[in-house]
């Protein structure tokens, strides 16, 4: 979790939120925006500043997710934030405060489903060329019937095939 005093520009930070950070505590859990923005990666910066503004702005919650990148061990890992801002008696923000998760594994998941799919996609768009190269093929054989009969059984053949492929 993180704690940023607006007004005093002080930042606490839980031992948790530097231990996924990959840095050391610091002395009453006291970090910077600095500490931060070391970790995360220049592209993801203006999003997350993006959500930030919106979310105080709109006073709404702040929600983000985006990388990190570990300081010990230079690993990358996703995270997701969550906050909200508190307002003084004036109606100005006066504090932020919220959480990060860790969400890598849901995030390898997700990039894995997404090239499976794409895989899946590829290889129906094979499967349907091959068809249409069937059905091109039987079509010249002329009578209806024969090439309805002819289409069905190469048709049939294919499933073997394409069984003997996703095996090996």
């Amino acid at each position: 979790s993180w704690d940023y005093d607006l007004t005093a520009a002080r930042l606490i930070w839980s031992p948790r939120l530097f231990q996924l950070f990959g840095m050391p505590s610091a002395a009453g859990d006291v970090a910077s925006v600095d500490h931060w923005r070391a970790c995360v990666p220049a592209t993801d910066l203006p999003g997350i500043t993006a959500e930030a503004e919106r979310a105080c702005e709109q006073r709404d919650y702040f929600r983000v997710e985006h990388r990190i990148v570990r300081q010990d061990t230079g690993e990358t890992r996703w995270v997701r934030g969550f906050g909200q801002y508190l307002y003084d008696s004036l109606g100005q923000p006066s504090r932020f405060v919220g959480l990060y998760q860790d969400i890598t594994d849901r995030k390898q998941a997700e990039e894995k489903v997404i090239y499976l799919m794409r895989e899946v996609n590829h290889r129906s768009k094979n499967l349907l060329s091959v068809v249409q190269a069937i059905a091109r093929q039987t079509a010249a054989e002329g009578d209806p019937r024969v090439v309805a009969e002819r289409f069905g059984d190469r048709l049939s053949g294919l499933a073997p095939s394409h069984d003997l492929l996703v095996r090996n």
